[in-house]
C-alpha cells in the first residue's frame, strides 16, 4: 500500500513537487521548507492567497538550525495546481515547496489522527495490520509502508538495526528492495517496532531521499505502533495463559 510518487514540477525537488497536478481535486497537503524567522510563514501564506489558495491548517513539523519544515493544508480553485504554487513560491523567494499530495482525509490533523486510532482499535484482528498501514500512510505522507515479523524484518538494514538497538531507526538506503509496489529504489527507510523488547512486528516506512522524515513523523509512527501493541496485548496474554 503506498501513496505514490509523481512527476516533477520544480527543479528544487524534482521527485515530488508535481504530485497531484490534476485539475478538479482541490485539497492538498503541501510540505514547505522556509527560514525559521518571524514573518516567514506569513510570507508563504501571502503567496498562497495570491494564487487563490485557502489555507485550512498548518502543522510545524521540524526546526533544524535556521530552517523549518511545515505542512500546510490548502483548498485550491479548480484552475490551480501545485506546480503553479511551486513556481509562485520560488519566484517570491519565500520558501521551497518540497512536496504536495492530494488528500481526502479531514483537514484537521488532530481529527484525522483520532479517526485513524479509532479505526485501528475497532479493526478485527485479521485487519489490524491493514489499518496500521493506512494510518502510517496518513501520518507520513508520500511514503510506502510494509509490515514484517521480526525474522523477516532482518532482511533490511533498518529492520536489523531497529531490532538490535531496541529503538526506531531511520537509515539512508541506495538499493532498497521492498515487498510492495511503488517503493523508491533509493531513499530514507524508517523501521519502528511495536515494542522495544520482544516485538511482534516491525513497520517500515520508505520515501525518496529528497524528503527526510521529521521528528513529528517519527513520533506519530511510534505512537501508532505502540497503540497496535496495546490493542493486541489481551490476545497475547490469553495465548500465554492457554499455553502454560
Amino acid at each position: 500500500m503506498h501513496a505514490g510518487f509523481t512527476a516533477a514540477s520544480l527543479p528544487g525537488n524534482p521527485a515530488e513537487t508535481g504530485a497531484g497536478d490534476t485539475v478538479g481535486v482541490d485539497r492538498y497537503r503541501l510540505r514547505v521548507e522556509l527560514e525559521d524567522r518571524p514573518g516567514a510563514l506569513a510570507a508563504v501564506a501571502t503567496v498562497l492567497a495570491g494564487e487563490g489558495a485557502d489555507v485550512v491548517s498548518v502543522d510545524i513539523h521540524e526546526v533544524d538550525g535556521g530552517t523549518a519544515v511545515d505542512e500546510i493544508v490548502v483548498i485550491l480553485p479548480a484552475d490551480v495546481v501545485p506546480s503553479r504554487l511551486a513556481a509562485a513560491i520560488a519566484e517570491a523567494g519565500v520558501a521551497t515547496l518540497l512536496s504536495s499530495q492530494r488528500i481526502n482525509a479531514p483537514a484537521d490533523a488532530v481529527l484525522a489522527a483520532l479517526q485513524a486510532c479509532a479505526a485501528l482499535a475497532d479493526a478485527p484482528a485479521g485487519l489490524r495490520d491493514a489499518e496500521l498501514r493506512r494510518a502510517l500512510l496518513q501520518a507520513c505522507s508520500l511514503s510506502t509502508v510494509w509490515i514484517a515479523d521480526p525474522a523477516r524484518a532482518r532482511d533490511w538494514e533498518a529492520g536489523r538495526r531497529c531490532l538490535d538497538d531496541g529503538a526506531t531507526v531511520v537509515v539512508r538506503c541506495d538499493d532498497l528492495v521492498a515487498p510492495v509496489d511503488g517503493a523508491p529504489r533509493s531513499g530514507w527507510v524508517m523501521a519502528i517496532a511495536d515494542a522495544p523488547i520482544s516485538p511482534s512486528l516491525i513497520a517500515f516506512v520508505a520515501r525518496p531521499s529528497s524528503i527526510r522524515f521529521s521528528g513529528s513523523e517519527v513520533a506519530r509512527a511510534e505512537a501508532l505502533l505502540s497503540l497496535r501493541h496495546s490493542i493486541a496485548a489481551p490476545a497475547r496474554h490469553d495465548a500465554m495463559r492457554a499455553a502454560s
